[in-house]
């Protein structure tokens, strides 16, 4: 059976450069699941949602962080993203470090956060982020324990 290399990609998840660089990348949805659309080499956020049936944005989609690449993300609500979320972000870091070489530096480089509606922006290394965020204390282990 051949395969395409779109669909070789969305079984094996790879993310890719220019998603975890440019833009595009994916979703994290409020289950914690990283949504890498640049796996599939979807060219826009818009087109994903287009293919998998959402021809807008849904209510239930209200609680998902749009992730444009490695260190641009959009979220609700900048205070309030859940732990599994945040498991969602620090997968979507590791799968990327190979490409985005700042996040095997994390201290020295920012991650760019905004609300949904454009009212607030942050702007935070990973630690940081993992800090105020983190209710377990194993996501800073999982994240630095991984960069190697």
């Amino acid at each position: 059976m051949k395969i395409t290399r779109r669909q070789l990609r969305r079984i094996i998840q790879e993310v890719t450069a220019f998603g975890c660089n440019k833009h595009s990348l994916g979703y994290i949805d409020k289950d914690g699941k990283f949504l890498d659309i640049s796996a599939e080499e979807y060219t826009s956020h818009d087109e994903w949602l287009l293919d998998n049936g959402m021809y807008e944005w849904e209510p239930a989609m209200n609680l998902w962080i749009k992730v444009s690449n490695a260190n641009e993300i959009s979220v609700p609500f900048i205070h309030t993203v859940s732990q599994v979320q945040l498991n969602g972000l620090v997968e979507m870091w590791l799968a990327c470090k190979d490409y985005s070489r700042w996040i095997k530096n994390p201290e020295e480089s920012y991650v760019n956060i905004y609300s949904f509606d454009l009212k607030e922006y942050e702007e935070l290394t990973i630690p940081e982020f993992i800090e105020k965020h983190d209710t377990t204390g194993f996501a800073m282990e999982r994240f630095f324990g991984s960069l190697a």
